[in-house]
């Protein structure tokens, strides 16, 4: 009997909710809710352009990715597949590529931190900086111009090199 009951109370509860609905007020503030998430549309999304250290950055590693690619398979390089249904991976005879070169940006200073001057095919650290400036006005960009500030680290050793567009000596090529 206290189960006839206790149906027969959530029908009736259930009932008045559906029958009598949500206040007026609260309606009011769903339907504007509502309104809202169809005024919200997603935003789309603007291209990010790049600030002038950025650009720098990705040229200085277009420079060193065209230098040392990466390895292409070997002679030796094969899939292997078997009857069974098995593939192997293919294997390369070259080395993995070694990242030559981090870079970020402190504001408008461009920090490159290299494992060694041969990156930029210097003898020393200073000499590599150098080159890569070159490298730069090869490409149509002038650190200089553009008020960029340069160091290029040694990532093993304390070695490092800095470019200020105020001093006029590396402007110069030596």
């Amino acid at each position: 009997m206290r189960n006839v009951v206790a149906a027969l109370v959530f029908v009736i509860v259930v009932l008045a909710f559906v029958g009598v609905g949500a206040p007026a007020n609260e309606e009011v503030h769903e339907t504007e809710a509502a309104e809202e998430l169809e005024v919200a549309k997603p935003e789309v999304a603007e291209p990010k352009v790049p600030t002038t250290c950025e650009r720098y950055g990705q040229v200085a590693q277009d420079i060193v990715e065209t230098r040392f690619p990466k390895p292409e398979p070997g002679p030796n390089a094969r899939a292997y597949e078997g009857e069974d249904g098995y593939r192997g991976a293919l294997l390369y005879a070259t080395s993995a590529r070694i990242k030559s070169l981090f870079w970020w940006c402190e504001r408008e200073h461009l920090r490159l931190r290299v494992p060694g001057a041969r990156v930029f095919y210097g003898k020393d650290i200073e000499t590599a900086l150098r080159n890569l400036l070159w490298d730069f006005h090869d490409r149509g960009l002038e650190p200089a111009n553009d008020g960029i500030k340069i160091t290029l680290e040694h990532l093993y050793t304390p070695e490092s090199a800095h470019f200020d567009p105020l001093d006029e000596r590396l402007r110069r090529r030596p």
